[in-house]
């Protein structure tokens, strides 16, 4: 009981596999597709402020946004930062204000 039949695990299995390769040949080849499956990038600090639609956006918090500042090694001073994204990827990058 429970237990599935060998050609069609196998035949599932090749389809998410098949699925896998044709969705990132896809996202590599047409900007546009990987933009509408994978997004774009969502500024999340700009001159001094947060914003808090973007922030509610990508369903982080200032903390996490001061987390992912001061994971990268930057600094701790938001004065320091002119910019702040969350990447497509999930990971939070600043950019440090030019002198």
């Amino acid at each position: 009981m429970g237990v599935s039949g060998f050609l069609p695990v196998v035949i599932c299995c090749f389809v998410i596999v098949l699925m896998h390769r044709v969705f990132g040949w896809l996202i590599a080849r047409y900007k546009a597709f990987g933009e509408f499956i994978e997004g774009d990038k969502i500024e999340l600090y700009k001159n001094g402020e947060f914003i808090k639609s973007n922030l509610q956006r990508g369903l982080v918090c200032e903390e996490d946004v001061m987390q992912g500042v001061r994971k990268s090694g930057l600094t701790e001073d938001l004065g320091k930062i002119e910019k702040v994204y969350m990447e497509r990827n999930v990971e939070i990058s600043p950019i440090k204000r030019a002198l």
